[in-house]
């Protein structure tokens, strides 16, 4: 068993552990000493694992960390951080719900069995697949390249039309525009078209970065630029995650393109600084673009309440608590495929336990919450189960891909359907949103592969 004895995870525990301390003398010894043992099962998966751990455990065992014992902390400090955008009910969700402690021990509990049930799948999928998942070799077989023979500044410069151009078509529709009524019929094959168009450019752009002679820090900062020229759109339009959403994306790549190849330095951490800080000035300005207001303070509150988890986990077990009605599971079904007599999760959670009349998207529940809502505790267990599994498959997959040049554009693809089954199914739990992004990822992959036919056949 070999420890990892990185500095940040051995600060981080050191700071909870003292927290823990803290949050004892302010409540019950029995709640402190549940959050203690939600501490110490992510403190064995932090110090006790292998060097090179993989996205899936690290990605869970940071968000169950936050969660699960940084926002509860938060919280008892001042339960109005959280609550930006939320709507009061008094009688089942108000600031007090977030401080009443038997609901606390009860979302310790239902947070805790996720993880464990996630981290012991993730455990048992990979001794299963480790040597028979897949055979590397047949994805290197064949040189399937798009961009090769295109320059870089004319995919950019067309990327950068194609995004102004469905800006003024979604602009004169209100196609995507958060908060507002399309008055365009059948809307929503507009924004499957509209995504698949993204997901094109964004996949031809990336591949043209992996596959140049550029330095490593060159691509890196390549990718950055790409990010913002495939979200131009949607910060236009205001829309405050999209960017983010992608910059996931890169972070995904660069980490299995050139983790290796990247050395901690002083150059690194500026780079990361300075696109950190590009980051948050543009989210800045889709903020103000949503809300008419630039406001620092109106960024930080809105950043910190929307990490889904704690808020959102502690209205749904209220809501229970005071004798909510479970999902059918057969709503789920019906709502992945779009038949309109069924309630996606975000509009029965936002109406029935945040009060949003006529329900929202920009509000969720957090993965283990959806599942809550549909089975209960067995719920949790199950969403814990399927993500596992399914996170899992396609980092194998995307790991796989990246062992070739030739294949890096399928590689792209597989992380953007990775990123959405982490904001689907972990973050955001709207998870009968994902047939759809499968269905995006399908179709897009068979337009790259029909134009890659294309352009052997013609240089042939």
């Amino acid at each position: 068993m070999n420890i990892n004895k990185n500095p940040i995870h051995i600060i981080m525990i050191f700071i909870l552990l003292i927290s823990v301390v803290l949050f004892g003398v302010k409540y019950s010894l029995s709640e402190s000493a549940i959050l203690g043992c939600e501490l110490i099962i992510s403190a064995f998966v932090l110090l006790v694992s292998n060097q090179r751990k993989s996205i899936s455990e690290i990605i869970i065992t940071y968000y169950y960390l936050i969660i699960s014992v940084v926002q509860p902390i938060i919280c008892s400090i001042d339960s109005e951080i959280l609550l930006y955008g939320h709507t009061s009910r008094a009688n089942y969700f108000s600031p007090e719900v977030l401080l009443d402690s038997s609901l606390r021990i009860k979302y310790y509990i239902c947070t805790t069995i996720y993880y464990i049930a996630f981290m012991l799948i993730l455990f048992l999928v990979k001794k299963i697949t480790s040597k028979s998942f897949m055979n590397s070799e047949k994805c290197r077989e064949k040189d399937t390249r798009i961009s090769e023979g295109i320059k870089m500044q004319y995919i950019f410069l067309t990327a950068l039309i194609i995004q102004i151009f469905l800006w003024i078509f979604e602009k004169r529709y209100n196609i995507l525009i958060p908060g507002v009524l399309p008055t365009l019929a059948h809307s929503g094959l507009y924004v499957y078209a509209i995504r698949i168009v993204t997901l094109f450019i964004w996949t031809v752009m990336i591949e043209k970065i992996i596959i140049s002679e550029y330095p490593v820090y060159y691509k890196c900062i390549l990718m950055f630029i790409a990010t913002i020229i495939i979200s131009v759109s949607r910060i236009l339009n205001g829309s405050r995650g999209e960017m983010i959403i992608f910059i996931f994306n890169i972070i995904i790549i660069s980490y299995y393109f050139y983790m290796d190849k990247i050395v901690l330095s002083k150059k690194t951490v500026k780079i990361i600084g300075i696109g950190v800080l590009f980051t948050f000035l543009i989210f800045g300005v889709a903020d103000g673009i949503r809300s008419n207001e630039f406001s620092l303070m109106h960024l930080t509150q809105y950043a910190a309440a929307r990490f889904v988890g704690y808020t959102d986990g502690m209205a749904i077990l209220s809501y229970y608590n005071n004798g909510g009605e479970h999902l059918n599971i057969a709503n789920f079904f019906m709502s992945s495929i779009g038949i309109d007599s069924a309630m996606p999760i975000s509009t029965y959670y936002t109406v029935n336990m945040m009060n949003h009349e006529g329900g929202t998207h920009a509000w969720a529940t957090p993965g283990f919450g959806t599942g809550y809502i549909y089975l209960g505790m067995a719920g949790v267990v199950t969403i814990a189960v399927i993500t596992a599994i399914v996170m899992y498959l396609l980092e194998k997959s995307i790991i796989n891909y990246a062992k070739s040049l030739a294949n890096s554009w399928f590689c792209v693809i597989l992380v953007y359907l990775y990123i959405e089954v982490i904001m689907n199914f972990v973050l955001e739990g709207t998870v009968e949103l994902l047939f759809g992004y499968l269905m995006v990822t399908v179709v897009t992959t068979v337009l790259l592969m029909a134009v890659n036919l294309i352009k052997r056949r013609v240089s042939n």
